[in-house]
């Protein structure tokens, strides 16, 4: 960015005289020329006694924009205003911070400050120019790289200012990009395009990659143990290269991975002193890249232990550190043999040696070294008495619970170790400290006390002088206005009669600052002040406060939204002009903007905080990000077969941060199209809204009933806490049943129109550590669907369903996953038979596994049996592979009941089996058996599932 220019002239008469400044600026290094000044303004220059003039009006004047002039002109008043105001005296100092403000405030390109002076006092005029900005970047050509990639490369942002040097610079960034992605020459050409509308400008980036380097030859030199083709196939450029095309391209990052692989894999195989340096031939007019590797294998280790009795060789393999860091100039033998010492010290040997021996050999013509690590433990320090005397504040037993030197248990070793034992001391001071006794001595009395050769017992006592026990006998406050006394005793954590402790004091500090910093005193300063009583046992505390001045929020400036409307933002934000000001409120409204998610950037900067202005304009950086947004999916799940769907939609629909989409999909068991308006803040509150039109044809696997619904709905969601979220659902529908069956005397009231309208109250929690791949913690739900037919009964119910799921990892690589559901439909109308098609239906992916979709039951015709009551309840055991592969074992259980008084199988089956899943960054692909343990004889003892997500 350009280095914005200030320019400054004061020119005015003198009452006959005139004094001429030559090489003195009173804005610093910002004015340029010859400045001539009126005798009072060159008196406030150079500091005489005269009195110096008045500022009797300031002009404002925005150049070179077309449109929004009011918009810049506010801006930079609300700036000025806080430095200078009509009727005070002038100021050079005060015009100088006004100008270094306008231009940290970021929105003008060029400042120019004039002064002109007259027998009423003082005219200031500025002249400010406003930055054309950036308003949108396209790119084209960017693939193989997302896009995101390519704008992180770049130094300029939709948003920011544009400078056409700047810019012009994108293209070199760009092009190394590419460049180290392998391509030999990219053609990266910017232009820029100015918007007749609004003046800001739309930058093209075409990106024409060319052709691409891929790997040549690739010949090892040195190599004596392993064979060329072996070391090659350890190089992923060397793998991908097989393939050819766009695979194969030679990134440098990528190689640079390929050579650690390497070293990995000899320092794997004993090789520790391995070293390999390489050298490229890259050919532009072929497209190829030659490496020629020089290996220095150095000698093959083989390292042993000798002495060690206490641990075995494998507890002594894991101190090694030579695989990870190798053993150049003995380097890693060293670390380990560090390691190694400091696990004896922590298992109760505190003398232990270790000596190293060496020989060389040679085995086929490689050097073997072999290391032997001759151990001597030393004596070996248990704890068999520890003593506690001279306590009074706490009981012997307390204290012995909190620190670590202990005697041999079930879960403690008895290891005394010195370092330990200090760290006990410090831990039983800070009890005492808690309690208020400041100054607790103890003294430690040890004896080692011989029980076998290398074997020795430790008795040790320790000595409590407790000392006299402070409390707080009163608390006061001097200087404090902002907020009453009381309000701030009640939040304080040190009150009268409690025990003094310093830690609290400091906290309390803060406290007391953040309590009356939000209440529009920012600068201010808390210090607290003690005063003992002569035996020490009692203390008054006293808070002196400096609330400093009354700071309130001025006006509030976007820059960026050239989309979102200023509305919107304005209500994120939780102060308003007038406002006291606050930094936790400022802090969130920030945090609000960009949960918004439609920006990939917000910053806040706070004009006149940092000069204790009384009052702050705040501006507000933003980068949007590309609102529209194009889905296409494609694949085959057990539930619904094969299938393909797409969604369009813009993310912030006429800049109001709603999400409007259309979408739909067809798949073996039907289509449907749908299009919604999901708006997070509902006519401005906290509650959210999803409005939506719908229509679907559903026709089930198995089942003997197809179902075409159309209608529309809205949900209403609030966030009650962190974790819990109440909803409320208002839905029409218009719905059609089909029979599929072939015998005409099936035909029942299913296939009656019916129009329904259900409310759906719902509370849910959820405390998941991840959406996608939960390892541990809850998620439950409850439901009520009050469904009332608007024609006939058949629809009036009531529906009631519940849910929870449970997450834990008690291993790193081990998840334990739960879930228990229960659904009930209680009808209510004159019909009191619930319609086949709102019924509950079991088996399958979602449900119990193992067994065909909607077939835990079935009549004697093998056709599907819903119930007006369901149950499902599964527990899983996933298993970390690694690689984003993860190994499922599962058990899955199914209740169905008041079915009709249809004959049917057991109400209750449940089934057993594995699974594979991928786990992706959007969700996991899986492939599932379930066996049932119960099958009938004409039933399969199993099935296949695949799945895309977690079944739960």
């Amino acid at each position: 960015m350009k280095v914005i220019n200030v320019y400054h002239k004061a020119v005015s008469a003198l009452r006959g005289r005139i004094k001429s400044l030559v090489g003195c600026c009173f804005l610093l290094a910002l004015i340029v020329g010859p400045v001539s000044v009126t005798q009072a303004i060159a008196d406030t220059i150079d500091g005489s006694d005269r009195e110096p003039a008045i500022i009797v009006k300031i002009h404002i004047e925005a150049l070179d924009c077309a449109d929004h002039v009011s918009d810049w002109i506010q801006i930079a008043q609300d700036v000025i205003s806080l430095y200078i105001a009509e009727g005070e005296p002038f100021s050079a100092t005060r015009v100088e911070e006004s100008l270094t403000a306008l231009k940290a405030c970021g929105n003008f390109r060029s400042i120019h400050a004039d002064s002109k002076q007259d027998e009423h006092g003082i005219t200031l005029t500025y002249s400010v120019t406003p930055f054309k900005l950036i308003k949108e970047i396209i790119i084209k050509g960017k693939y193989p790289l997302f896009e995101n990639k390519v704008l992180n490369t770049m130094t300029v942002y939709p948003g920011d200012a544009y400078v056409k040097t700047v810019v012009d610079a994108q293209s070199e960034f760009v092009g190394a990009l590419f460049r180290k992605q392998g391509y030999i020459a990219p053609d990266v050409v910017i232009g820029a395009w100015e918007d007749p509308d609004d003046e800001h400008y739309i930058l093209f980036v075409n990106i024409d990659k060319g052709s691409y380097y891929s790997l040549g030859q690739v010949i090892f030199q040195g190599n004596r143990s392993f064979d060329g083709d072996v070391l090659r196939w350890r190089l992923k450029s060397y793998r991908k290269a097989i393939f050819g095309k766009a695979a194969g391209r030679f990134k440098q990052a990528v190689f640079k991975k390929d050579i650690d692989n390497v070293v990995k894999y000899y320092r794997k195989r004993q090789y520790f002193d391995v070293h390999i340096t390489h050298t490229l031939e890259k050919d532009p007019e072929t497209g190829t890249v030659d490496v020629m590797f020089a290996v220095d294998e150095g000698a093959r280790y083989n390292i042993t232990f000798e002495g060690n009795n206490f641990y075995g060789d494998r507890a002594l393999r894991k101190q090694l550190v030579l695989k990870e860091i190798g053993n150049r100039g003995g380097l890693g033998l060293r670390k380990s043999i560090k390691n190694i010492k400091v696990l004896y010290r922590k298992g109760g040997f505190p003398q232990s040696r270790i000596k190293v021996q060496k020989q060389d050999s040679y085995e086929k013509g490689i050097l073997q070294r072999n290391i032997r690590l001759i151990i001597d433990e030393g004596p070996h320090l248990i704890v068999n008495r520890l003593d506690i005397a001279g306590n009074t504040a706490y009981s012997e037993r307390k204290l012995k619970r909190q620190i670590l030197t202990r005697r041999p248990g079930f879960l403690h070793d008895g290891a005394y170790v010195e370092e330990i034992l200090q760290e006990d001391l410090l831990v039983i001071k800070n009890m005492y400290h808690k309690k208020g006794y400041l100054n607790p001595e103890i003294s430690v009395d040890k004896a080692m006390i011989p029980i076998e050769k290398y074997r020795l017992h430790m008795e040790i006592d320790l000595n409590i002088e407790e000392g006299m026990r402070t409390t707080v006998s009163a608390v006061e406050f001097d200087g404090l206005a902002a907020v009453s006394p009381e309000s701030i005793r009640k939040k304080l954590k040190m009150k009268p009669g409690k025990s003094f402790r310093l830690y609290v004091l400091k906290n309390d500090e803060r406290r007391i600052a953040q309590i009356i910093s939000e209440q529009g005193h920012p600068y201010v300063n808390v210090e607290s002040h003690t005063f003992f009583s002569e035996e020490r046992s009692h203390v008054r505390v006293v808070f002196k406060v400096d609330e400093g001045p009354l700071i309130k929020m001025g006006n509030t400036h976007y820059h960026g939204n050239f989309r979102t409307n200023e509305r919107i933002l304005d209500r994120e934000i939780e102060m308003q002009p007038g406002d006291r000001y606050s930094l936790k409120k400022m802090y969130k409204g920030e945090q609000n903007i960009r949960a918004m998610n439609i920006f990939r950037s917000v910053q806040f900067k706070p004009v006149g905080l940092k000069d204790q202005k009384e009052k702050i304009h705040l501006f507000a950086e933003i980068d949007e990000k590309p609102p529209y947004f194009f889905e296409a999916k494609g694949g085959y799940e057990s539930s619904t077969g094969f299938y393909a769907g797409s969604k369009l939609g813009d993310h912030n629909f006429w800049g109001l941060n709603k999400d409007a989409w259309i979408g739909g999909e067809v798949s073996q068991t039907g289509y449907w199209a749908e299009t919604r308006l999901y708006e997070p803040r509902f006519l401005g509150t906290r509650i959210s809204s999803d409005l939506g039109i719908f229509f679907e044809w559903d026709e089930p696997f198995n089942q003997t009933f197809a179902t075409s619904t159309y209608g529309t709905d809205i949900y209403f969601s609030r966030k009650l806490t962190k974790r819990i979220i109440g909803n409320i659902g208002f839905r029409y529908e218009r719905r059609q049943g089909y029979n599929l069956d072939d015998d005409p005397a099936a035909e029942d009231d299913l296939e009656i129109p019916r129009s329904v309208f259900t409310t759906s109250p719902s509370i849910g929690y959820d405390s998941r550590d991840s959406f996608v791949r939960p390892r541990k913690g809850i998620f439950s739900f409850l439901a009520v669907d009050l469904s009332k037919g608007i024609e006939n009964s058949f629809d009036d119910f009531y529906k009631y369903r519940f849910e929870i799921r449970g997450f834990t990892t008690p291993f790193k690589r081990l998840t334990f996953a739960g879930r228990g559901s229960f659904g009930d439909i209680d009808p209510y109308g004159a019909a009191g038979v619930v319609p086949q098609d709102q019924l509950f239906f079991l088996g399958g992916t979602a449900s119990v596994r193992g067994f065909d979709e909607n077939l835990l039951l079935y009549d004697s015709e093998n056709n599907p049996v819903g119930g007006e009551m369901a149950a499902v309840g599964s527990a899983e055991a996933r298993v970390d592979l690694g690689r984003n592969f993860e190994f499922s074992l599962f058990y899955d259980v199914g209740y169905l009941n008041e079915t009709s008084g249809l004959e049917v199988t057991d109400n209750v089956r449940d089934s057993v089996g594995v699974g594979l899943r991928y786990v992706t960054p959007i969700g996991a692909i899986g492939v599932l058996y379930g066996h049932k343990l119960d099958p009938q004889p004409e039933e399969s003892k199993g099935r296949f599932h695949f799945s895309v997500g977690y079944t739960f």
